[in-house]
């Protein structure tokens, strides 16, 4: 249990496999669970770079769901503790297990900065957690996730008039299609980062531009944003994915257009 409680990458990140505990599949299994308005604003702070703190008792379940959801970005933008008895900054990660109990700074919790989710286990549960007030039937169902209860908070929750990006409604589209098999949402998923990512270089490239004027800027940027068809929330996600473009590649890209 030591090494959760350290910052990993993604590509050294492992779910924590525990007898009776259960896990999350996939982004799609977890979208299926949550609530759907939920996993709007729990993908919207993720997708623009927040703090992302899930809490629960079950390590297997906890480091399952930071497993999927790390899946949203590029890889190299994440930072991932699995599971903590104690709050972490997000200068230290980005997506932080922490076990059930376990207080949030005041600060944190007032900050629209991250986003919170708590796992409430069924009440015949056997998990270790503290006892919960019956807030749902157990269910019968095949999945035991589903007689789970998943609480989204933070501290600007969306309302009737929050945009979101063009990529999440596209990615709720994706993961909500019946038609498609696990594994085609997988790759589909795979090539629409791919493509924001694409949009990523040409916003970058953008921004080495030389000095303009403030007007002139805004004008080629609002053009810019016609071009790559993307809205402003989608901005601040390609701002936040620029991170994932290693120095080495940045120069390149600087490198392609001297020689043009």
């Amino acid at each position: 249990m030591e090494t959760l409680d350290r910052p990993v990458c993604a590509s050294e990140f492992r779910v924590v496999q525990i007898e009776n505990q259960p896990s999350f599949q996939s982004l799609r299994h977890l979208f299926q669970v949550l609530d759907y308005g939920d996993f709007l604003e729990l993908a919207h702070h993720i997708l623009r770079g927040d703090q992302v703190i899930v809490r629960g008792s079950d390590v297997t379940t906890v480091t399952s769901i930071l497993d999927v959801l790390k899946d949203l970005v590029p890889d190299s933008c994440c930072r991932i503790i699995g599971f903590s008895q104690s709050y972490k900054e997000s200068f230290i990660c980005n997506f932080l297990g922490l076990a059930v109990g376990v207080e949030l700074p005041h600060h944190i919790v007032a900050s629209d900065l991250h986003v919170h989710l708590d796992i409430l286990p069924p009440l015949n549960s056997k998990s270790s957690g503290s006892p919960r007030e019956p807030h749902y039937e157990d269910s019968e169902c095949s999945d035991p996730l589903q007689s789970y209860k998943l609480q989204v908070n933070s501290a600007r929750p969306r309302t009737a008039e929050t945009k979101y990006p063009i990529f999440l409604n596209r990615l709720t589209a994706l993961l909500s299609n019946e038609v498609f098999s696990d594994s085609t949402v997988a790759r589909a998923l795979t090539a629409l980062k791919e493509e924001w990512m694409n949009k990523v270089k040409v916003l970058y490239k953008f921004s080495q531009m030389g000095h303009l004027e403030l007007p002139q800027r805004n004008e080629r940027l609002t053009k810019l944003q016609e071009i790559l068809l993307v809205n402003h929330e989608d901005l601040l996600i390609l701002q936040y994915w620029r991170s994932a473009l290693s120095k080495d590649y940045r120069t390149h890209l600087m490198q392609g257009d001297r020689t043009q």
